[in-house]
């Protein structure tokens, strides 16, 4: 298993992982499914490439390749995060105060 910060490469899978655990897992997110499928993909390059910066990131585990987790880190929102889990049809979420 990988550990590593997302990048602008990493839009596509970070978009199917995050609409996947909006919909499962809906109250673990500040943001709505409706807001996140408004996002362009061109929003998330930005937001995981010259958008992101020491206090506002997104971390992400990856097995064999896929991107199979990922937590929100961001300073300047509330001190709320969540990751998603992909174990078949599963998802986990964890949130600190």
């Amino acid at each position: 298993m990988e550990i590593r910060r997302l990048t602008e490469q990493d839009a596509e899978c970070y978009r199917e992982l995050r609409s996947e655990a909006l919909e499962f897992e809906p109250q673990a997110f500040t943001e709505s499914m409706a807001q996140h499928l408004a996002m362009t993909i061109e929003n998330i390059k930005h937001r995981l490439g010259s958008g992101a910066s020491d206090d506002n990131f997104v971390l992400g585990a990856f097995d064999g390749g896929q991107l199979i987790g990922m937590a929100d880190f961001s300073a300047g929102r509330a001190r709320r995060f969540a990751t998603g889990a992909r174990s078949g049809a599963s998802m986990s979420q964890n949130g600190a105060e």
